[in-house]
């Protein structure tokens, strides 16, 4: 009995050890993928000597190409939806990453001047949606106020349900309605 183990471990050994490798074999190649698939990270120097981290495509890369070229004309950006729980006017911490990084730019390109709209879904009554849609947008100017964006570049509007960007038939659409979006102006500095 004792023989028919120690063969049974002996063949388990290098069964195991191939298994081992697989499993490696796995590890690395999800590994690649997830390093495929994450967004690659440009530095994005502003002229205040400040540097910022942005994904090609994203808000922040946008506002920043835009902030940065010669177009005076204005330009709305969306900073990525879902923003805020319903009935809150507290920014998704997720939601704050994207502010710091707008409140960055801002402070660099002190002449650009920013609308800050807030959204909401289409739950309760319009009144109570253009409330808190101005709510969300002055605290997101505060926010950024307290970021060291100059007050005067900011000025706060609430448009409550009057403009989706997606179905408010489901819970993911009226997430994205609960949003942000910035109306940016660059004004030509006066010497």
């Amino acid at each position: 009995m004792q023989f028919v183990a120690r063969c049974a471990f002996i063949m388990l050994v290098p069964i195991g050890a191939l298994g081992l490798n697989a499993c490696g074999a796995e590890r690395e190649e999800a590994a690649a993928k997830t390093e495929e698939s994450a967004p690659q990270l440009d530095v994005i120097g502003l002229p205040n000597g400040a540097t910022i981290l942005a994904a090609r495509g994203s808000p922040g890369f946008e506002i920043a190409n835009y902030l940065a070229s010669e177009d005076v004309s204005s330009r709305s950006f969306i900073l990525g939806g879902s923003e805020f729980a319903p009935w809150s006017a507290k920014p998704q911490p997720e939601a704050e990453a994207r502010l710091a990084t707008l409140a960055q730019l801002l402070s660099a390109y002190p002449n650009a001047k920013a609308k800050i709209v807030g959204h909401t879904d289409n739950v309760g009554t319009a009144e109570e949606n253009r409330r808190l849609s101005l709510e969300r947008a002055q605290a997101v100017v505060e926010l950024l106020v307290g970021r060291g964006v100059n007050k005067d570049q900011l000025e706060a509007q609430g448009m409550g349900m009057d403009q989706p960007i997606a179905s408010n038939d489901t819970d993911a659409g009226r997430s994205q309605n609960r949003r942000i979006s910035i109306i940016l102006d660059r004004v030509e500095a006066t010497d």
